[in-house]
């Protein structure tokens, strides 16, 4: 501490790691005061609220050496000289502006952004359309920007002075305390040369002291008092029970493998990787080996893995491989959020595992990207900036020349072509399952025929059913998937074909139930899973006073018709309805120890699990995806399948899956049936070739919303004629369509419409979006957003 800052005592001013006192600094003139731009040092700050524009301030004389790129301060903003927090981006050497206003204060004392996450922002915002601000916003966790759990800390270090006064044996007016202070501060305890900075803690503790000889030798100029602000280094729980052992030895194939993807991360240079094995090939060791070697060679590895298949066994199985094991995902609090993110800045973590934000951890001296179940929707943000983390990650290694590997059992079709287009991908296969254990076999049922054949309503084919009292009697696990949630999926009348809707949106309410089956069915509801408005369940139709029926079954239905049918079992449900924060571990565990027989679920189940016991998998309805309104629906059908599909008989060979189905000649569910993704492939492609889609063609969506359905037509058709005379002017050959209303056109009272734009290349449609969002959209009087490379069409 300086010692201007001593006279405030031993817990006064703070040197590093929090925000200054509010003052202007150096006494200037309030906020927002202009100066003259010559006379001072020129920053570059990209604000969140500031659009696409920069804006360049005036850095003061006393921030003018500590200011750094990355590093976020706050500064008048508008009008109104509100202030604003926004991220330092460059130092501009001259401005055209004589006058500009000054920065007002730091907010960090260091940097949350290095160079390299600075670079990545930039093509972020270029790629996805979207402001610098917003895209650097997104890179650095709200608890740590807001520094959620900090804890303070007090260090001592000599100073010069009190360097030579032990050194000279000075005699003076100093304490025994002092000097026991001084000695030991000397004598190697703080570190080299007796500079470094020790922990008050620890001093106090070996000298048996208070503050006072303390802040009597700061005032003699004999020592440093520096307060910290810090976060504890993360302490990893104990793992889980792991099913494989760390001494696995790998089958030929895995091998061959392996050896080609050292040799492409030897080479130095960016390499893409497209791991296509079965479920239960062993593809996870194949990442741990490939992650040793980079450690070896000093440098760290982030493995990015799908949010609902990431707790627990995935950090388990990297945990108990890696001593220092980082998570970022949104199951954690905001204090472990904060502490996992600092922990892996100051270089503690060798590994980071985490979700699709985690592709933006600051790791030094990055040398491998695993990206796990690459074909994963959920990679994709939903919210601005809409990037693909995947995608960032192939971007993020292509930056650092290093090698990624894109891992799944059911690669995307992006990917597979890539590998057909694209020199520095690769394309590797693991066809056997780990032991040489076979796939399970898959028996398909027509549940057309089972409506005709049997009496009464059954979500269970008499087939599943039987299997299941094969798989309970002979204390085996068995995995039903069902990819709706709620009790039912819509009340329908028969007599005037009503359907109970949404008064917000433009969907059906969804059926739910008590969880407890004694409660009165008078307590049932329904909700809309867009807007979450809820409400009770209609007695008779409104229109014609008519009995409604339940119509589309949801898994809250399947527990309730399988403890019917299996009521000794030990069941448990798994969905977003019934989970709540913590909740999903704790039944991972309980049923990777033997205490759950069956899980039912949503897709929060279909991947990422190994379960030695699981001997049974039920897809109870595989024609869910089928029906929605999208291109993408045949591959997601196929991806779903194979994947729950691949949850059983890993440990065995007498796995088995259950496939139930209204319409089983459906090529994505009769070829994931008999595990044919070349073929699939291959038909979806041609049909993708066909229509002119991803991925022979980019693809970009803006969807304009508004809650007067007049204002948004005529915003709609206004911002269509400013389209074509734009393309027009920049002769440009992107294909736009619409705007047509979008496939929910209301969602929480707001009418949405949308226009498509297409083209062979992503620079063509962001190009004439880039010129859109300058002279256009920043003006437009109805909310709308851009998503380039839409996952989610709905």
């Amino acid at each position: 501490m300086s010692k201007s800052g001593q006279e405030k005592g031993l817990f006064g001013s703070l040197d590093e790691g929090v925000r200054p006192r509010k003052r202007r600094p150096g006494g200037k003139s309030p906020a927002g005061s202009l100066v003259l731009a010559r006379s001072a040092k020129l920053a570059r700050i990209a604000f969140e609220a500031g659009g696409d524009n920069l804006y360049d301030y005036a850095v003061p004389v006393e921030l003018a050496g500590k200011l750094t790129l990355g590093q976020r301060v706050s500064a008048p903003f508008g009008k109104g000289n509100r202030q604003q927090v926004g991220f330092c981006i460059e130092f501009p050497k001259a401005t055209s502006v004589e006058k500009v206003k000054a920065i007002t204060e730091m907010v960090d004392s260091q940097p949350l952004l290095n160079p390299e996450m600075l670079e990545l922002a930039q093509w972020i915002a270029q790629y996805y359309c979207s402001s610098l601000g917003a895209a650097l916003s997104a890179m650095v966790p709200a608890a740590v920007k807001r520094q959620i759990g900090m804890v303070r800390r007090i260090y001592v270090r000599l100073t010069e002075a009190g360097y030579n006064h032990i050194r000279e044996k000075s005699i003076g007016k100093i304490s025994s305390k002092g000097q026991a202070i001084l000695n030991l501060l000397a004598c190697g305890q703080a570190g080299q040369d007796g500079k470094e900075p020790v922990s008050l803690d620890k001093i106090t503790e070996e000298v048996k002291c208070g503050s006072v000889p303390f802040q009597t030798l700061s005032r003699q100029g004999l020592i440093d008092i520096i307060q910290k602000r810090e976060m504890p280094s993360p302490n990893p729980k104990k793992p889980i029970e792991i099913i494989q052992s760390k001494t696995i030895n790998l089958n030929e194939e895995q091998q061959n493998v392996l050896a080609k993807i050292e040799r492409l991360i030897d080479q130095d240079t960016f390499n893409a990787v497209v791991l296509h094995g079965v479920t239960g090939s062993g593809k996870s060791e194949i990442y741990i080996r490939c992650i040793e070697k980079v450690l070896q060679q000093g440098k760290s590895a982030l493995v990015l893995v799908p949010e609902i298949s990431l707790t627990p066994q995935t950090v388990d199985r990297f945990q108990s491989h890696f001593s220092r094991v980082a998570v970022m995902h949104c199951g954690l609090t905001n204090y472990q959020r904060h502490q996992h993110w600092r922990w892996i800045a100051q270089g503690g973590a060798q590994v980071v595992v985490g979700a699709r934000s985690a592709i933006f951890a600051p790791l030094n001296r990055l040398g491998l990207i695993v990206v796990d179940e690459e074909h994963e929707p959920s990679y994709k943000q939903d919210n601005t900036p809409r990037y693909h983390g995947r995608d960032v990650a192939i971007k993020r290694a292509q930056m650092n020349g290093i090698t990624i590997i894109l891992g799944s059992a059911t690669p995307s079709l992006e990917s597979l072509c890539n590998c057909r287009l694209k020199k520095h991908y690769h394309l590797l296969r693991l066809e056997r399952r780990v032991m040489n254990l076979p796939m399970p076999r898959v028996v398909q049922v027509n549940m057309r025929e089972e409506l005709l054949e049997r009496k009464g309503n059954h979500l269970l084919s008499r087939m599943l059913e039987e299997q299941m009292q094969k798989c309970l009697a002979e204390k085996r696990q068995a995995i039903l998937f069902l990819n709706r949630r709620g009790y039912s999926n819509y009340l329908y009348c028969p007599a005037c074909q009503y359907i109970v809707t949404c008064p917000n949106c433009d969907v059906s309410l969804t059926y739910h139930r008590p969880k407890r089956q004694f409660e009165s069915a008078q307590r049932s509801w329904v909700m809309c899973h867009y807007c979450l408005h809820s409400s009770q369940v209609p007695r008779l139709c409104p229109v014609c006073g008519k009995k409604l029926i339940l119509i589309g079954p949801g898994t809250q239905q399947a527990q309730e018709e399988i403890a019917r049918k299996f009521p000794q079992a030990r069941l448990e449900r798994v969905d977003s309805d019934s989970m709540k924060p913590g909740d999903y571990d704790r039944v991972m565990r309980q049923f990777a120890a033997g205490e759950i027989d069956i899980l039912l679920g949503t897709q929060i189940i279909g991947k990422g699990l190994d379960f030695p016991r699981v001997s049974l998998v039920g897809v109870l309805n595989a024609d869910t995806a089928l029906s929605l309104p999208d291109f993408r629906s045949s591959e997601r059908t196929f991806q779903l399948i194979t994947q729950v599909a691949g949850r059983c008989g890993r440990a065995s060979s007498d796995g088995m899956v259950v496939v139930q189905s209204y319409v089983p000649d459906e090529p994505a569910i009769k070829l994931a049936c008999q595990y044919e993704y070349e073929r699939f492939a291959e038909i979806e492609l041609q049909r993708r070739k066909h229509c002119l889609m991803p991925p022979y063609q980019r693809m970009a969506r803006m969807v304009m919303r508004d809650k007067k359905l007049d204002k948004l037509e005529q915003a709609a058709k206004e911002l269509r004629e400013y389209i074509d005379k734009l393309k027009t002017r920049l002769n440009s050959a992107v294909q736009v369509r619409g705007p047509v209303p979008a496939n929910i056109a209301l969602i929480d009272k707001y009418h949405r419409q949308e226009i498509i734009f297409t083209g062979r290349t992503a620079p063509e449609i962001q190009k004439l979006i880039a010129a859109m969002r300058k002279d256009y959209l920043c003006g437009i009087s109805v909310l709308t957003i851009v998503d380039v490379d839409p996952i989610n069409l709905m």
